[in-house]
């Protein structure tokens, strides 16, 4: 039985992630969890990263269970018999516990050094910003930066001055980024 979600229908793949099936949007054959992890951020996964699961449940694609890891250390954390240097060997429960334990209120970290390119839903330029419509204000839209707190709660910031949304974003010690232009 297929389940239905804004990015297209989806069934479990052989390996027990999620895929979209259907072409309806475009996204045949993509895994539904970088679909989220891409939307609820509105940027696309750099390349030589991956979209890690915290809790080892491969069904389980709560953005609070998604994190941007590199394709190094994941590979390190999920090969049998290598140790990861937070995590220990990750296929025993005591290992998942620490993973658990270890992301428990962590806001999601992008090294600034890593280069994003830019998708077609975030063209501000910045990482985590997008600029909404809305009749709330004069000009018609507003700047939106949108963030995980370190209760695991959505929140957001909005202006409709980019630079006065800097100016907030940094005043509660969360990252600004410029995001790369280069693809």
């Amino acid at each position: 039985m297929a389940i239905k979600t804004k990015f297209g229908n989806i069934s479990k793949d052989r390996k027990g992630y999620y895929i979209i099936h259907s072409n309806e949007f475009g996204n045949r054959g993509k895994k539904l969890h970088r679909l989220i992890w891409e939307d609820f951020y509105g940027c696309e996964i750099p390349k030589g990263y991956v979209i890690h699961h915290k809790n080892g449940l491969k069904t389980d694609n709560c953005i609070l269970n998604l994190q941007l890891m590199s394709e190094f250390d994941h590979n390190k954390l999920h090969n049998t018999g290598q140790n990861h240097p937070m995590y220990g060997k990750h296929h025993t429960e005591s290992a998942k516990k620490k993973m658990s334990i270890a992301n428990k209120g962590q806001k999601h970290k992008l090294e600034s050094k890593i280069s994003i390119s830019k998708s077609k839903k975030n063209s501000t330029g910045y990482f985590r910003v997008s600029k909404v419509k809305t009749s709330n204000y004069k000009q018609g839209f507003a700047w939106v930066y949108r963030y995980v707190d370190s209760d695991g709660k959505r929140k957001t910031l909005t202006s409709t001055n980019i630079d006065k949304l800097n100016q907030k974003v940094i005043e509660r010690g969360l990252e600004w980024i410029e995001l790369n232009q280069e693809t």
